[in-house]
């Protein structure tokens, strides 16, 4: 329709330059303008529209009068098991530590994490900084790849830092872990939802040759 209406329009003279291939290359300029234009426009500084991110993994600590012990690093949708004796506990603090990362501002979103157990426990838990400060070298030593960079936030200062008790002297079963993320973007509200599992087990009783 628009080629038709372009003729109408023309001087004839004008007309013979407009070709098939004139129309294909303005409107492959056109598409790709808009691409480029919409990129701009969703990133910043122009806008943000996702919400932080974890950093890189997360890991539990398990904190009994000042010694550590550290479990796996997993990843952003990942469970994890943690043995004790039979008739046991998962004894001392228990705290879980991660990063987040964004693009703009990771400070500026609101995070709550919650805990949820098979004993109907359902916490809301703040951030206490004061562990990580306090056990700094043996939470690098601990999370800290081959290639020497932080499994937690592998950015340095640029990403945030989370420490949070998820309590004491955890009973076998399952912890289920929610972390929600929410952040005033541009244009719209950000949202980002982690959920991970604590499973604490009791260790199989070893078999004796009779």
């Amino acid at each position: 329709v628009i080629p038709q209406l372009h003729r109408m329009v023309l001087p004839e003279s004008l007309n013979e330059r407009y070709t098939k291939g004139t129309w294909f290359k303005a409107g492959f300029l056109h598409t790709f303008t808009f691409l480029a234009m919409a990129l701009l426009l969703v990133n910043p500084p122009m806008g943000d529209i996702v919400a932080p991110q974890l950093a890189d993994k997360w890991v539990l600590v398990q904190d009994e009068n000042g010694e550590l012990n550290f479990s796996n690093a997993k990843g952003a949708n990942s469970a994890l098991t943690w043995e004790v004796d039979s008739g046991s506990r998962l004894t001392g603090d228990i705290w879980l530590l991660f990063g987040l990362a964004d693009n703009v501002n990771v400070e500026g979103a609101n995070v709550t994490v919650e805990l949820t157990n098979n004993a109907g426990t359902d916490l809301a838990i703040s951030n206490d900084l004061g562990f990580w400060e306090s056990n700094t070298d043996a939470i690098s030593n601990n999370t800290t790849s081959k290639s020497g960079k932080s499994r937690l936030v592998p950015h340095g200062d640029l990403d945030q830092k989370f420490a949070l008790l998820l309590g004491s002297d955890l009973s076998v079963g399952e912890h289920e872990i929610t972390v929600t993320i929410v952040e005033q973007g541009d244009p719209w509200e950000n949202t980002r939802v982690y959920e991970w599992s604590l499973k604490v087990v009791e260790k199989l009783p070893v078999q004796t040759a009779s």
